[in-house]
């Protein structure tokens, strides 16, 4: 019986001995992420936190972002010829009060416009706004005295408008249609602007031109979370990227 009961009463004595250890350490957790135990950057290299923000560099636009082009009015280069469905503001002092000539004119198929029943028709087509405007004086001087003709150009019926989105390509460009290929890869929204009312159409002068970001496609970035798992967010709109892009 002595042999047997001497390993067991080495056995207690060996865990009284040990629990004892364990209570006068005690239990001690790891924190993987404490700070000391990362490397120290310098500050140059600390990104943004809520306690150390910083402003970001200007945007540049890259393929392929989409772009939002928005143009108020087309203005056509000098010297621009009438032509069939374009539209002639027509103003006139000293008609008969019960027949004035004060407003907007359609060049007809035939290339003429009515100023009326008591006027009748001129033809416009193929002359600049300068000859239009002596033709109908000319016509209005058959029939009344010293008439003051006033004639603008208020809508060309060739113009197709620019407003809309275009996506950046590989290249760096987008496709205006008629208007040519421009390239904007690597400018701010600001330089596409003064390019757009500029130098980016030949046959037409853009006046109060507009160009933003509808959705930046070529940068994101990532929010590591304490919780499992990641996600993306837009660089744009700092939404995620499985929702619709917007730029407010």
């Amino acid at each position: 019986m002595t042999p047997t009961r001497a390993p067991t009463r080495s056995l207690v004595l060996a865990l009284l001995a040990f629990c004892a250890v364990l209570s006068l350490l005690g239990c001690h957790a790891v924190d993987y992420y404490d700070q000391s135990l990362q490397r120290p950057v310098s500050p140059a290299m600390e990104p943004p936190r809520e306690k150390g923000m910083m402003s970001l560099p200007t945007y540049r636009v890259e393929p392929p972002d989409i772009l939002q082009i928005e143009m108020l009015k087309l203005v056509p280069r000098p010297p621009y010829r009438v032509d069939t469905f374009d539209v002639l503001q027509i103003r006139v002092m000293g008609t008969a009060l019960d027949q004035p000539i004060d407003g907007f004119f359609l060049v007809e198929g035939e290339g003429i416009v009515s100023l009326g029943p008591a006027y009748g028709t001129v033809r416009v087509v193929g002359m600049t706004i300068e000859e239009a405007t002596d033709a109908i004086s000319r016509k209005l001087q058959l029939i009344l005295t010293k008439p003051d003709v006033s004639v603008q150009l208020a809508r060309t019926a060739g113009t197709q408008p620019i407003t809309g989105q275009y996506l950046i390509g590989p290249d760096g460009t987008v496709n205006l249609r008629q208007y040519g290929v421009m390239h904007v890869a690597g400018k701010t929204v600001t330089e596409i602007r003064v390019d757009l009312q500029e130098d980016a159409v030949a046959v037409f002068r853009l006046a109060g031109a507009d160009g933003g970001r509808d959705c930046l496609h070529s940068k994101v970035f990532y929010v590591i979370t304490e919780g499992p798992g990641w996600a993306t967010m837009c660089a744009a709109c700092r939404s995620p990227a499985t929702r619709r892009c917007w730029t407010p």
